[in-house]
């Protein structure tokens, strides 16, 4: 370990030459030692990123699949990366490890171990194919661990069309899959699920070993496979993409004193022994604090981490004979505690870890009673709940437990001012404490928590006296002992049956909204989400547990649900208060038997709809008619139109029409947004018949509609009646048109008319009626050989919209007021 005190002293000397300081106050702090202390940490409720939980979601399909690190030997889901299928053929690169690894993989889909023949890590080649039935024939895998440059050659070959040549996920771990569907006779036995759960059980990452001298930190090269709990921790801290640590940041001594420690055997009552400290799982990289993210790996060493000047070093779970002895303090004053509040001591550890007899699914320790605790603290029951999840070994697990349960009851500490000698300590040193009478009720083995050395200016000549506040809390060499003869508990060892004959899943979850599942209270309406699913056909499940969250979000708990509640569609049930209208919502259901569970049973991206049916907008005289469904929520309450540009976004809409109240689960609903007293001047608009106009010289009506032969200009025409110089608007759809034009007119003491009108689609305008107007319709030059229809004229009146075409939407309003998810845009026109 470094010696603190070789820059100690050389600090105080350098302080002493150039400082004269009068002042006997005054402390210069100079290099810090300190432990840091997480088992505070353990307490904690949230899952860990190494759970069996989080490593079964790395199945799920992500836009971008999570790094990840796996290590030891352990049983991994794949992220697709992506899935692709071409007629019956189920293609799939799933990415394992976000780095190279070792290999002996066996390949399990559905929990089911897939015998192969071939060569699985030859992209190259034809693969490894399945031997055995139901998969007989039907799959060819192939496995990159890390130094493929593309996907397998005959995948490539196949659908060159599906996959690059650059696919090759290069310094990833991953496994190619080319599954078929096989005969209809033998699909389901063979594929109960599509795809398939698909896992991957081998050796994983490579290491680097300070102790090997072949071994180099900045070559990968050089490294080997390792489950030792020091080296693992070592690599995530170094390798890690989050906050990679450089080897002059850390204590590299105290990594091969860990990975010693980790790698020295325990005896098993059975006869046989284990290495102290193994771990195997996955981490998972977030944007957490790395010290946080690796905390399941030091849980699995009983570990903590220690900083000595800024270095950062690892204490490993085992007891260190004492150092150093403090037979005296520089102060006067020692602050000494020896108790703490009962609440804060466990009186009993349960606890949990991966088993591998279970296909790598959590298994519970039987709760374990401290010694004396309970007596100690007067009958008052604490516990203590630990998750071992990167531990394997339950007589790890075991130990693990001893150690963490009885560091939590330490109680004594003390803080005091140290002499020099103490310079040289790191921090978990253990301390032999033998002071003098009165003090000498204190002595006892301790171990440093924290050291904060600093040289004192003392004297008119500029001398330093140094001194070393430190604090220390008791130890002892009993946490650690372990006899597996005595205390080791019975295991009782099941063969994981893929048949999942144990703990059956629930039925498959429905789920229903509206205004009959929404809680009315007095203070409001709070909607709801009933979900229901059969039991699981395990005869002796006891309750069912459910979590719920917003989709792609952590899942929260939502409780139990009795056996007994069921509805009376025969099905179990429970109700969700949705987070809100239009958000995603995931529910999943486990069946349980006391503290065994079945698998999650999932139902995905439920929500509470406010969203309108048979949404339409129609073109309007002045204005636009909207006729829709409402959503059967009591939380509706009505509807709000906006309105832009055509092309342009929802975000730059304006509000049209504010708020318009409806009630709900009601069909057939219409709102008019501008002009609702404009009237059209002409009579049969669509032409539907061949009367109320005048068709002079090449104007017929036929067909639903009114079409001119060249030869002769005339006018299409309808008597009319408007006052002199008001403001009124056309609109013509013209159609087949292949040769000169026509032009919407109103005829009086002079006409006003249009441009011309020369192309296939709706036109539309505003005249001002002359003096004295008789008749309005259309003119056709003599050219003009085309058709009219749904033909339109009106007064404007203030009420009318902007004339033109324009993007409208239609957004549901819920009981507070806030706008749901609009819908649309619809483009109508207002004429």
């Amino acid at each position: 370990m470094p010696q603190v005190g070789v820059f100690v002293a050389q600090a105080a000397a350098a302080l002493s030459s150039v400082i004269g300081i009068t002042a006997t106050n005054l402390l210069f702090q100079l290099a810090g030692v300190y432990v840091l202390n997480r088992v505070g940490s353990l307490l904690s409720p949230r899952r860990a990123v190494s759970s069996p939980d989080a490593v079964r979601e790395l199945a799920q399909s992500t836009t971008l699949p999570p790094y990840r690190f796996v290590y030891g030997h352990t049983r991994v889901y794949g992220s697709p990366a992506p899935w692709r299928v071409k007629g019956t053929i189920l293609y799939g690169c799933l990415i394992l490890n976000s780095r190279p690894s070792q290999g002996n993989f066996t390949i399990y889909f559905d929990k089911r171990p897939i015998a192969l023949s071939g060569d699985l890590y030859d992209l190259s080649g034809l693969g490894a194919v399945a031997t055995e039935a139901p998969f007989l024939g039907w799959v060819t895998c192939w496995i990159g661990t890390g130094d493929q440059t593309g996907p397998p050659a005959p995948i490539l070959g196949e659908v060159p069309e599906l996959f690059q040549a650059t696919d090759g996920w290069q310094g990833r771990t991953v496994l190619w899959v080319r599954l078929d569907i096989g005969p209809t006779t033998s699909r389901n036995e063979r594929w109960p699920r599509t795809p398939p759960e698909i896992e991957v059980e081998g050796d994983w990452s490579l290491v680097f070993d300070p102790r090997e001298a072949g071994h180099d930190l900045d070559d990968p090269s050089t490294w080997s496979f390792s489950d030792n709990q020091a080296l693992c921790v070592l690599d995530a801290l170094t390798q890690n993409p989050v906050k990679a640590y450089r080897e002059m940041n850390l204590l590299m001594d105290s990594f091969s004193d860990a990975a010693d420690v980790a790698d020295e055997t325990v005896a098993l009552k059975s006869g046989g022994s284990e290495a102290r400290y193994r771990v195997s799982g996955v981490l998972i990289w977030s944007e957490a604090e790395i010290e946080d993210q690796v905390e399941p790996m030091m849980v699995a060493g009983a570990s903590q981490f220690t900083r000595v000047g800024g270095r950062l070093g690892i204490l490993p779970g085992a007891y260190r004979a004492p150092s150093y002895t403090l037979d005296d303090v520089l102060a006067p004053g020692i602050e000494f505690q020896s108790l703490k509040r009962g609440r804060d001591l466990p009186t009993r550890v349960t606890s949990s870890y991966t088993s591998q007899g279970r296909g790598y699914e959590s298994a519970q320790l039987q709760p374990w009673d401290i010694p004396g605790a309970a007596t100690a603290d007067g009958g008052v029951p604490s516990t203590l709940d630990l998750r071992f999840d990167m531990v394997l070994s339950p007589t790890q697990a075991m130990r693990l437990r001893k150690i963490l349960g009885l560091r939590a009851r330490r109680q004594r500490s003390l803080s005091c001012i140290a002499p020099p000698a103490a310079f040289d300590l790191i921090g978990g040193n253990a301390v032999t404490v033998d002071l003098p009478a009165p003090r000498s009720a204190l002595n006892g083995i301790y171990e440093l928590a924290s050291l904060h050395p600093g040289v004192s200016p003392v004297g008119d000549d500029g001398g330093v006296a140094l001194r070393c506040p430190m604090t220390l809390i008791e130890t002892s060499a009993s946490i650690y002992d372990w006899d597996g003869a005595t205390e080791e508990e019975d295991i009782v060892a099941e063969d994981f049956d893929a048949t999942r004959a144990g703990i059956g899943l629930p039925g498959a979850i429905s789920a229903q909204t509206g205004a009959a599942y929404d809680l009315v209270t007095g203070g409001g309406t709070v909607p709801r989400i009933r979900f229901a699913f059969d039991p699981s056909p395990s005869a002796s499940v006891t309750e069912y547990w459910w979590q719920w969250r917003i989709h792609d979000e952590d899942w929260q708990d939502g409780g139990a649900i009795s056996t007994t509640t069921i509805g009376g569609d025969g099905k179990l049930y429970g109700f969700l208060n949705a987070a809100g209208a239009n958000i995603p919502h995931d529910i999943r259901v486990q069946a349980r038997v006391g503290a065994e569970a079945s698998g999650w049973r999932t139902i995905e991206n439920v929500t509470i709809g406010l969203s309108l049916a048979n949404t339409a907008a129609a073109n309007g005289m002045g204005s636009v008619a909207f006729s829709f469904d409402t959503p059967d929520s009591s939380i509706f309450q009505g509807v709000r139109i906006y309105s832009a540009a055509v092309g342009e976004d929802f975000a730059n809409a304006s509000l049209l029409v504010d708020l318009t109240t409806y009630a709900p689960g009601a069909a057939g609903q219409a709102l008019v947004a501008g002009a609702t007293d404009t009237v059209n001047l002409f009579t049969n608009s669509g032409f539907d018949t061949a009367t109320d106009w005048t068709t002079p010289g090449g104007w017929s009506i036929s067909g639903g509609k009114a079409t001119h032969a060249t030869g002769s200009g005339a006018t299409l025409s309808q008597s009319v009646s408007v006052d002199e110089a008001a403001t009124c608007r056309w609109a013509l759809t013209m159609s087949d048109r292949t040769d000169g034009y026509c032009r919407a007119r109103i005829n009086g003491a002079t006409d006003d008319e249009s441009d011309p009108l020369e192309t296939n689609e709706a036109h539309f305008g505003v005249l001002t009626a002359p003096a004295s107007a008789t008749s309005a319709g259309a003119f056709g030059n003599s050219t003009f050989d085309g058709s009219v229809d749904e033909f339109y004229l009106f007064e404007q009146t203030p009420d009318c919209l902007p004339q033109g075409a324009a993007d409208y939407w239609i957004v549901p309003v819920d009981q507070t007021g806030a706008n749901a998810a609009p819908q649309g845009p619809f483009t109508a026109i207002a004429y």
